[in-house]
């Protein structure tokens, strides 16, 4: 014998099921809340994946953002850093309908566009990545591995004395102008060099190994940016001079 379904236990068993659902939705934070650690000012507990900071070259956009509450709003946005984990994007920015800063989902995002010209952006991440590579930051970013055995046998001479010092960090930024790039390209360049450990001995002398194969004019200016390092200096250390001398005797410019 068949049994019939009970039809009114099967409908308050949906409409328990549909109450719990609405319950654990309503308890979800809403997709555009401040960063959970939006005191900081890097956000670095948010990583999860590739990351890029703007620094000073923040990015003005407008999206038509979809809240958790499916309601579309316009938002201007200044971009201070986006980020992607596997394939989902995130926007951190400061939020000018909001006042203060705020995360937004690629996902959510039901249209981008460029405030410069009112364009409409067909991929927002890809515009990203590019607004990112023209940037002071991104520019720096591709100098310092352009550059890197250059800028790391200076460091090493710099800190000698153990000490990065105002002169030795203006001789730096000459270096690089000299080299084509922009003043506020070569700042941030020599403020990231603020923040790396000294290079070991035996790291200097793969960097001059590296640069005796590069161009003689070249080498010439690494040499120059070096001696003028250590004129710079009052007393000048033992140590400085005897980075300089090894530079200049694996490093000829002849």
């Amino acid at each position: 014998m068949s049994s019939v379904p009970d039809t009114e236990k099967m409908l308050a068993d949906l409409i328990r099921r549909t109450a719990e659902v609405d319950r654990r939705l309503e308890q979800l934070p809403e997709e555009d809340e401040p960063p959970r650690d939006a005191s900081r000012e890097d956000w670095a507990a948010n990583d999860r994946g590739p990351t890029f900071e703007l620094g000073p070259a923040s990015i003005p956009l407008r999206l038509e953002y979809l809240g958790s509450d499916h309601r579309a709003t316009l938002r201007d946005i200044t971009v201070l850093k986006y980020g992607y984990e596997g394939v989902r994007g995130t926007v951190y920015a400061h939020c000018h309908l909001r006042g203060e800063r705020r995360t937004f989902l690629f996902s959510r995002i039901t249209k981008a566009i460029d405030p410069a010209d009112d364009s409409p952006i067909p991929e927002l991440g890809p515009w990203l990545d590019n607004k990112y590579r023209l940037s002071d930051v991104g520019l720096a970013e591709h100098s310092i591995d352009q550059h890197e055995d250059a800028l790391l046998t200076l460091f090493y001479v710099a800190k000698a004395d153990g000490i990065f010092r105002a002169p030795e960090k203006a001789v730096v930024q000459r270096f690089l102008t000299s080299n084509g790039l922009s003043a506020g390209t070569a700042d941030v360049v020599t403020a990231s060099m603020t923040k790396w450990e000294t290079p070991s001995a035996i790291a200097f002398g793969k960097c001059l190994g590296r640069l005796a194969v590069k161009p003689a004019a070249y080498r010439q200016q690494v040499k120059l940016a070096a001696e003028a390092m250590v004129e710079s200096d009052k007393t000048v250390h033992p140590k400085e001079t005897n980075a300089l001398k090894r530079l200049r005797s694996e490093v000829s410019s002849d």
